[in-house]
């Protein structure tokens, strides 16, 4: 972007999994798996930093992260940066409470952070949107899947319990599988997540590359999925054992009606010859 270009700019970041018909611009994330970032330009910052009401341009209506690029130095008057600077660190909820930003610096460029709202300084945006998507894109999911295990862990201590202290049933089979089926899911996405960090030169150009790791440091990613890969895998060893048991335990009483109907035909055939030599 040439410098004489330089202005104040906006968007909406939303991430979706197919081909998209919106107008604003796609860039195709590929890890841990294939979505399309796509950016909404806004008129302007003030219709994020006036408050509260989105123009009618947005669409679709929901999205995921707010994004203010301002150009470095006196392109950007000090009172919009501290406009900027303020609107980031307002608790979404609107309650007026603060919440945490990170701000991470390279080149003489800053990025401030915060959930859901981005700030990025500097004399170029496109590398640091592309490098901001890809860390989005990742967080979220992350943030997901956090969520459900919270969810998860009360749910499999009572089946633990259930499971082991009583007679379950095909219906608790049936949910055993596929909990199981959805934590490997969540085992095959983490280990691809994981991927991208150890390989992080998959990113493409070196100041996205920049922007995502630092943003996965400051927020430890990393060891965030660590943490999820153990209780995904004690998740997925309960639901899975239980699936095993109860399958042996179906296929054995299968087996044993089986064998109960060949002796029985065994014992009818016996009678009705001794039927014959008798009678």
């Amino acid at each position: 972007m040439a410098v004489a270009s330089l202005k104040p700019r906006a968007w909406l970041l939303t991430f979706r999994s197919g081909s998209s018909k919106n107008e604003g611009e796609e860039i195709r994330l590929d890890l841990p798996e294939p979505v399309l970032a796509l950016f909404e330009e806004l008129p302007n910052p003030d219709c994020l930093l006036d408050g509260g009401t989105l123009p009618s341009v947005t669409t679709p209506p929901s999205h995921d992260c707010e994004i203010i690029f301002l150009p470095a130095g006196s392109a950007t008057p000090f009172p919009l940066q501290k406009a900027a600077e303020g609107w980031i660190a307002e608790d979404p909820s609107g309650t007026g409470a603060r919440q945490s930003v990170i701000e991470i610096s390279f080149q003489g460029a800053r990025v401030l952070r915060a959930v859901g709202k981005i700030v990025i300084v500097g004399d170029q945006d496109w590398p640091v949107r592309k490098g901001i998507a890809q860390f989005e894109w990742i967080c979220k999911q992350l943030c997901r899947l956090e969520e459900c295990i919270v969810n998860q862990w009360e749910t499999s201590g009572e089946d633990a319990t259930f499971f082991y202290l009583s007679r379950a049933g095909r219906s608790f089979q049936q949910r055993a599988g596929v909990t199981a089926a959805q934590t490997s899911a969540a085992k095959y996405w983490l280990i691809r997540a994981e991927t991208l960090l150890d390989r992080s030169d998959l990113i493409a150009p070196p100041i996205a590359r920049r922007v995502f790791l630092e943003l996965c440091l400051r927020t430890e990613i990393a060891a965030r999925m660590k943490a999820a890969e153990r209780a995904v895998d004690a998740i997925h060893l309960l639901y899975e054992q239980a699936f095993m048991r109860l399958s042996e335990k179906r296929e054995a009483g299968r087996s044993l009606l089986i064998e109960i109907f060949i002796l029985l035909a065994i014992l009818a055939e016996v009678a009705l010859y001794v039927w014959e030599l008798w009678f």
